[in-house]
């Protein structure tokens, strides 16, 4: 809109305030921490169980999730020396060979 000498302005009314709601704090949402640890139950360190989870962690490697084997038959843990890459394919993979039990991340 252009306005000319010869046009005439309108005067405007000032603004009515506009009514705010006061502002509560947020809640502080608990984010999902990523698991660093995974616990594997096998029946014993020679079983062929133990033999495909270790192949499926070898194969694996590349990420920062700390493998933990429990020998039921001994009842001892062991941290494995390779490091496994925490994807859905290779958990499930893991839950389907050796039980949703079995497996544990922490």
């Amino acid at each position: 809109v252009y306005l000319s000498a010869y046009t005439s302005v309108q005067p405007t009314k000032p603004a009515e305030p506009v009514q705010t709601t006061p502002k509560t704090a947020p809640v502080p949402q608990k984010q999902a921490t990523a698991p660093t640890k995974i616990y594997l139950r096998v029946p014993n360190m020679e079983c062929e169980k133990f033999k495909y989870a270790k192949n499926l962690v070898d194969i694996f490697n590349e990420g920062s999730l700390s493998v933990i084997f429990y020998d039921s038959s001994t009842k001892k843990y062991s941290e494995y020396s390779q490091k496994m890459y925490c994807s859905d394919y290779v958990i499930s993979e893991l839950k389907k060979l050796l039980g949703e039990e079995n497996c544990i991340l922490k």
